[in-house]
């Protein structure tokens, strides 16, 4: 099990890298396992040998909910060079197809999708989502990459673009603990400290960092629209889209139930259970929740270059958790992806509705603290149970109700009560979470096996 201190290494990755531009169903799965086929492709382009064949394993979680994921098309995908943005497209006439054609050196390797690409009933020797190359000549192997999946549409091992360099001590943390004693030594506002310690690792200016963030707030907000405007049923006919009816309530009822917060989750959810383009946050299985909550702050009035700072907040508590636990429901459960994004939210939200000077840090990085892990604490043993492989069923109604319960999480914390105070801190309650989560049965622990999965739903035509 990870230590909950954190010490052992720092986070290196910067905080604006964290939640990354991806396309949906899933960010291990899909997103993940189209940025291990491009590094695959990158192998085979650059081997110094001339290879027969090539062949693809997939294993555990990516095998089991391999099809309802869009595994085999997004790993594809990347072994013939397509870009994330052509993932989509690329899906429609994957089904049809074959075989692939893959550049190898100076020569093109036919690549057999019912031969060469396996959806391996073995589980392999590592946990979590594993992909093995193996590269042939003359019919015998003659090399094997490993690769895994880790959440978030990252990889191991990591592309060269994400390996960061050292930094100075004053920015370097691995646990909350450490990131509020480094955030407090500095002299300046909160958000400045994420963002120069950003600037540290990327060599980029604020105003460039800034932008990048904006960016991907506008790409969740975009995420809202195109999701409420979808109609008829999800990939896979379990269900229908209804996001749109759940805004329409809203806008036509006199009486607002739970505010915009769980209509937008739904909005985005919908959105990347179609294959839309969306931000991990941290995860894309989860990635409903904050852009719910952001969206409801925004119609509150909450001023939009706040809520962008908002980000960094909710980043640095994903990195943290990533960091001593995981965002992976197959390592841990959907306490780790779409409980970690009700923390992300939490905390953005509460960091988005105060003031952030230097005479308040403390009470600031405290009630943060609160919120966050709040919101680890009822989301802890959470299984990740998707009914066929989907990101549906429960996915989309969790994103619901965990961007409902944020908003209340947030009003919690903030109500002036002097008799509130945690026992339990966000460092201990992501070791503890995590203890739970790795014990959940590997049929809860997204294989399509157990849990609600096991109710074994057929399309529906009504």
């Amino acid at each position: 099990m990870k230590s909950a201190t954190g010490m052992n290494r720092y986070i290196r990755l910067p905080a604006i890298d964290f939640m990354r531009v991806i396309v949906g169903p899933s960010s291990s799965h899909t997103a993940g396992a189209h940025e291990i086929g491009l590094r695959m492709n990158e192998i085979i382009r650059n081997y110094p040998e001339k290879l027969s064949h090539v062949s693809v394993g997939l294993y555990n979680s990516l095998s089991f909910t391999g099809k309802g994921h869009m595994t085999d098309v997004a790993i594809c995908a990347g072994l013939a060079g397509v870009p994330i943005g052509g993932v989509k497209d690329f899906s429609a006439t994957f089904r049809s197809r074959k075989a692939l054609t893959i550049r190898a050196g100076g020569q093109r390797l036919t690549f057999n999708l019912s031969r060469h690409l396996v959806f391996e009933k073995r589980r392999h020797p590592m946990s979590g989502n594993i992909a093995v190359l193996r590269l042939y000549a003359s019919g015998k192997k003659v090399g094997e990459h490993v690769f895994e999946s880790i959440g978030g549409g990252r990889i191991k091992p990591q592309p060269q673009r994400d390996v960061q360099g050292s930094l100075p001590l004053r920015f370097r943390y691995g646990n909350w603990a450490t990131f509020s004693r480094r955030a407090m030594d500095w002299p300046g506002k909160l958000i400045d400290f994420v963002v120069r310690r950003d600037g540290a690792l990327t060599a980029e200016s604020n105003t460039g960092i800034r932008h990048k963030m904006l960016e991907r707030y506008l790409i969740m907000m975009e995420a809202v629209e195109l999701g409420k405007a979808l109609r008829g049923f999800l990939p896979g006919r379990l269900t229908r889209y209804r996001s749109w009816a759940l805004f329409k309530s809203l806008e036509e009822d006199s009486i607002n139930y739970s505010g915009y917060a769980p209509a937008a989750a739904a909005a985005v959810s919908e959105h990347n259970a179609s294959m839309g383009m969306m931000v991990a946050a941290p995860t894309a299985g989860g990635g409903g929740v904050l852009p719910g909550v952001l969206y409801d702050l925004r119609r509150k009035g909450i001023p939009l270059l706040k809520l962008v700072d908002s980000l960094f907040i909710a980043s640095v508590i994903g990195q943290i958790i990533e960091h001593n636990a995981c965002i992976s429901g197959a390592k841990a459960g959907c306490t780790f992806e779409v409980g970690a994004a009700e923390s992300m939210a939490a905390a953005a939200g509460i960091y988005a509705l105060m003031e952030d000077r230097p005479g308040g840090k403390r009470n600031l990085l405290d009630l943060i603290e609160q919120g966050a892990e709040m919101a680890l604490e009822h989301s802890s043993g959470m299984p990740c149970d998707p009914v066929g492989g989907l990101v549906q069923i429960p996915c989309i109604e969790r994103n619901i109700v965990k961007a409902g319960e944020a908003m209340t999480i947030i009003g919690i914390v903030l109500s002036p009560n002097p008799y509130f105070r945690p026992r339990v801190g966000l460092d201990t309650m992501i070791a503890l979470a995590y203890e739970i989560g790795r014990r959940l049965p590997e049929s809860h622990r997204e294989t399509s096996m157990g849990g609600l999965a096991a109710a074994k739903l057929k399309p529906t035509q009504s």
